[in-house]
Parts: C-alpha cells; structure tokens; sequence
C-alpha cells in the first residue's frame, strides 16, 4: 500500500502520479510488478502473489501540479 500526500493531509495535486514498483529476490535482478501513471488516489493497493526480499519504488512524476517534490507518507509490504 501506498500512502501518498492526500493521506498525509496534504492536496491530491501532490499526489505521486506516474511511478512504478519493482521487487527483487537478490539486488542484482529486479522486476516491475507495478506501473501506474496518471495516479489521482491518496491511496493505492496492489495485491501482488510474488517473492521478493527487496522492494523498490521508482518514482518517474512526483505530482500532477508540476510540483518536483515527491511526497509519499508510506510504503507498506506485507508477507
């Protein structure tokens, strides 16, 4: 799950909008299991049936607003 500035009390405009989420069993290999672009949620789940020992989130537009900052309040992985 991810928790982006709209579930931090911050304006959706500052919603991360375009990113993707990869996971890896080892560093040296990674795979996308996740693009999302155009993101407008405070909050999106992604029910995923992987392994992974690492995860990662490449942020690619922090905002909808032009804003460069990316504000994301959480990133929870559940096994």
């Amino acid at each position: 799950m991810l928790r982006h500035a709209g579930a931090g009390g911050e304006s959706s405009a500052l919603n991360t909008r375009d990113y993707s989420v990869q996971v890896a069993g080892t560093p040296a290999k990674w795979t996308t299991v996740v693009v999302e672009t155009a993101n407008t949620a405070d909050t999106t789940t992604y029910p995923l049936s992987t392994y992974a020992r690492y995860v990662r989130l490449k942020i690619t537009n922090p905002s909808s607003n032009g804003n460069t900052t990316a504000r994301l309040y959480e990133l929870e992985v559940l096994a």
